[in-house]
């Protein structure tokens, strides 16, 4: 029989797996969003923008792969992460680990989505339907990242407060 958390490392929690179902989408999203416009795409597209978000690299069509193929390397390491916690998921101590798999799946979610919006508007500036990303893309995408750090930091800490006194 399986111990609760191998369980929990299989299948997750109900939230982990929403986290899994969001990523998976992700990256379907991600490769979707590139075929449906490659051939609209045109020789030459945008791959690297300064802090406003205006584009000032370019490159061939074909380096629009790597952003569908670093959200699926992102999404494989978590995945590994999530089942080889010993290694990589450190969580501190007192802590049941189950809250460091959910943090490192709502992660992943996040990372890939973040390689499926700015694929997208890429896309849309290499179309020429946008001038740029937007000054605020690099710094929303940040915040959302570090948002999810401190709330899972705070979550962490207020249960091992309440194991501490006996809550649970």
């Amino acid at each position: 029989m399986l111990s609760q958390e191998k369980m929990t490392r299989l299948f997750g929690t109900s939230r982990q797996r929403v986290y899994e179902v969001l990523s998976f989408a992700g990256l379907v999203a991600s490769i979707v969003i590139l075929l449906v416009n490659w051939s609209r795409l045109p020789d030459v597209v945008p791959i690297h923008f300064n802090l406003r978000g205006e584009p000032d690299g370019w490159a061939g069509r074909a380096s629009m792969i790597v952003l569908p193929s670093v959200a699926l390397f992102v999404y494989l390491v978590c995945a590994v992460a999530t089942f080889l916690p010993e290694r990589f998921i450190n969580v501190p101590r007192g802590v049941p680990v189950q809250i460091g798999y959910e943090l490192c799946q709502c992660m992943k979610m996040e990372a890939v989505w973040l390689f499926v919006v700015l694929e997208w508007a890429t896309i849309q500036v290499a179309l020429d339907n946008q001038k740029s990303l937007g000054a605020a893309f690099l710094f929303v995408a940040l915040f959302i990242i570090f948002l999810t750090l401190v709330v899972y930091l705070i979550h962490m800490l207020r249960v091992r407060r309440i194991i501490r006194q006996g809550g649970i």
